[in-house]
């Protein structure tokens, strides 16, 4: 599973928009994935992610910190 397929999980699960900090910390508790160097992931990291594949997500800029959610 990519970082990215990880993150849309997450979404549909939580069924709402959630801050990269709340994806990264679901994405450590649960497990479901692993970087190379098995250290946790980070909220850059899934900033980052989400930067890259816009066609995926949506970016809520109107509030502070920044709610991500699928498209």
């Amino acid at each position: 599973m990519t970082l990215h397929e990880a993150i849309i999980s997450i979404l549909k699960e939580n069924r709402g928009a959630m801050t990269s900090k709340e994806i990264a910390d679901k994405l450590n508790e649960k497990n479901i994935y692993f970087k190379r160097d098995k250290s946790s992931i980070s909220s850059s990291q899934v900033t980052a992610r989400v930067n890259k594949y816009l066609t995926l997500f949506e970016k809520d800029n109107s509030v502070s910190p920044l709610k991500i959610s699928l498209k």
